[in-house]
């Protein structure tokens, strides 16, 4: 959500200062450098960008938990197979040794 209310915002405005110096001479250059971005026609733009980046968040975080709860399914259903396989075992067992189940 921080994306779709950072696109909603005007981008930042920057201010830059450089200066050089001849070390033996008299040629020195001073530079400040302002840089406000005009945001014509761009805003409505980004924040489409940004709804589709929430949606295919949103919709991969869905997609993950639909997979685990078919993991923890398919795991249940392992356990479960594994305790009738030993219960059917164990009545086998006991049959043969005549105890009965």
């Amino acid at each position: 959500m921080g994306c779709r209310q950072q696109a909603g915002l005007h981008p930042n405005p920057s201010l830059s200062f450089s200066q050089q110096e001849e070390p033996a001479g008299t040629d020195n250059q001073t530079r400040v450098e302002v840089q406000w971005p005009l945001d014509l026609f761009r805003k409505s733009g980004r924040v489409a960008v940004a709804d589709r980046e929430v949606d295919a968040a949103q919709q991969a975080t869905a997609d993950r938990a639909r997979r685990l709860a078919a993991s923890v399914r398919m795991k249940y259903g392992e356990v479960v197979t594994a305790v009738r396989t030993l219960s059917i075992t164990e009545e086998l067992v006991a049959a043969r040794r005549g105890n009965g189940p």
